[in-house]
């Protein structure tokens, strides 16, 4: 090797030689993908040191770390290696041209903690369009067989009648694109309805369940789009089924009452409106008009309607600095204003159904706080202070009642879990964890005296009575989980079904069960129907599974301790 001249190379000077891969740059790179594979390998460690944040904090340390280690490649090969032209400059710049280019043309679509699971164009839409689809359907009257509403029919994400055999595989039926959107399957019969983003239209649809045929279609002209591209597009909440009607809310507040037979509208509301909230009205790139609020909700309504009596019972909000509306009830014959209860800003969650100090009372969990109101008059009985910000650490999670007075929050970004034990209208911290019960677009389970849920999207155990973890193991990301006796149907986020016991000792998984599902992103919510089909959808796809089960008689409401359809009758 000739020894390097001095002085900046020059046209007609001496000919510099090329320098060699610096031993520091080398270093750098092996410190750099070292501290990147440990950061992922001890994830879970590392995710319950920083208990106070969400388990994306680590993926923008892993991409800090290696933006800088190509950084310090790019300027040493660029300007200081007097490497051949081709490789020293060309090379760098294509590169990074190469990039800038995809970027340009491509967007990434995020899992829960801001990873990147897949890129969709820019420029061009792929998704389904909206159609005039007008067939009839047979809704029959409703039974326990039937997952009519947002996480079953006792709003839970429980199902008890059903027995799954763990010595057979369930079987792929259909599978067919769908439009965006975040919302799950409610069921009836042989019927099931979501709500989807077909272009410009936000639209309910109807499928039959058994061949995935698309019988009707309501659609309106409303679009939500996350203006960052971490919450995706299209509407979030799950549809409801009483007494052949259906009730959907879309993303960008549109709440709409349907034949549940022919998707014909009855009634609809605009909220956004009728709370005076000021819309921002925008482009796509690819020149879809979309529209957002004018205050914290930045990720859409996602509050699925709950039924009760004649009553059909939504989120509010308000506009930026109030005033806030935390409850609005209608009359679900003909849309008429009831009740508005509550003054908090309102979150992501839905209104749900508990019965404490033998009192119906709803559940509603806030921007920051969880307040229970009275459901006849919409008056709040009680608030308990839940940090959180509708526009960044947001409460997602459903609370869940989990026993006499008892009630059991969850929250992902390092919230935890929290127990509270409501009795006369007085709420008393059982216990509270950051460290357990990280979910935050799932809902945790309970049985036999033990909390089971994806707590930052890995599968955990934890004693309900003291908040104590019994295990954690095996990432499923931020996908969705079924209860079903004492079996877990749990779909993870990359679309793989699998069949975990709920065992407080360990986790044990029956492998023969699993499955390879649809593909997309899937954060919508399990339907269950029939007691052995399982609608499962993401943003891009759906698909019927059919589940190995024992026959078992059909179960009619009155066999169940469950709310019934109009929300107020129990057991």
């Amino acid at each position: 090797m000739v020894k390097e001249k001095t002085g900046s190379p020059t046209a007609g000077s001496t000919q510099v030689v090329p320098r060699r891969f610096p031993i520091w740059l080398t270093i750098l790179w092996i410190i750099g993908l070292s501290a990147v594979a440990l950061m992922f390998w001890f994830a879970d460690t590392l995710n319950d040191s920083l208990a106070r944040h969400d388990g994306g904090v680590l993926y923008f340390i892993a991409a800090g770390i290696l933006a800088v280690c190509t950084i310090c490649l790019f300027v040493w090969l660029f300007f200081f290696s007097y490497w051949k032209f081709w490789i020293a400059r060309f090379v760098p710049a294509f590169c990074c041209i190469l990039c800038l280019v995809f970027l340009v043309l491509f967007k990434p679509r995020h899992g829960g903690n801001v990873e990147i699971v897949g890129w969709e164009p820019r420029f061009w839409s792929v998704e389904p369009k909206a159609i005039s689809q007008n067939e009839q359907a047979n809704f029959p009257s409703t039974t326990g067989d039937d997952f009519w509403q947002f996480l079953g029919p006792s709003r839970n994400a429980l199902v008890s009648n059903t027995t799954m055999l763990t010595d057979q595989q369930p079987k792929l039926i259909w599978k067919q694109p769908i439009g965006k959107g975040w919302s799950g399957f409610a069921a009836v019969g042989d019927y099931a309805v979501t709500m989807e983003q077909r272009g410009e239209q936000e639209v309910v649809t109807c499928y039959n369940i058994l061949d995935g045929k698309l019988l009707w279609m309501y659609g309106h002209n409303a679009r939500y789009e996350d203006p960052m591209n971490l919450g995706g597009s299209g509407p979030r909440s799950t549809p409801c089924i009483v007494d052949g009607r259906v009730y959907a809310q879309g993303g960008t507040g549109r709440l709409v009452c349907l034949n549940a037979n022919d998707g014909k509208l009855i009634w609809e509301v605009d909220l956004v409106q009728l709370l005076n909230i000021d819309k921002k009205v925008m482009s796509t790139s690819t020149g879809l008009s979309y529209s957002q609020e004018d205050n914290k909700l930045f990720w859409g309504r996602a509050g699925s309607p709950l039924v009760f009596g004649n009553l059909v019972i939504v989120p509010g909000g308000g506009p930026r600095g109030g005033p806030f509306v935390s409850l609005i009830a209608f009359d679900r014959f003909t849309g008429a204003e009831r009740w508005r209860g509550g003054e908090q800003m309102i979150s992501y969650s839905s209104p749900g159904l508990a019965r404490l100090s033998g009192r119906d009372t709803i559940l509603i969990l806030n921007e920051n706080s969880l307040a229970g109101h009275d459901p006849e008059t919409g008056v709040e009985l009680w608030r308990h202070e839940r940090p959180g910000n509708s526009d960044s650490d947001a409460n997602c999670s459903q609370p869940i009642q989990v026993g006499e007075d008892l009630v059991l929050i969850g929250k992902g970004y390092g919230g935890g879990g929290e127990l509270l034990r409501i009795k006369d209208n007085q709420v008393e911290t059982v216990w509270k964890n950051a460290l357990v019960v990280k979910t935050k677009f799932t809902v945790p389970v309970v049985v036999d005296g033990f909390i089971y849920c994806l707590s930052d999207g890995i599968m955990e155990s934890t004693e309900l009575m003291t908040g104590k973890r019994r295990w954690k193991k095996n990432r499923f990301s931020h996908g969705q989980l079924l209860l079903v006796n004492d079996k877990l149907l749990v779909h993870s986020q990359n679309g793989t079904l699998h069949l975990v016991q709920a065992s407080p000792d360990d986790y044990v998984e029956y492998e023969n069960f699993k499955l390879n599902t649809i593909s997309g992103t899937c954060w919508n919510m399990l339907c269950l129907q029939n007691r052995r089909h399982l609608l499962v959808r993401s943003e891009l796809e759906a698909a019927l599974i059919q589940l190995p089960v024992v026959e078992e008689k059909t179960a009619t409401r009155s066999d169940l301790n469950l709310q019934d359809s109009h929300g107020n009758k129990r057991q």
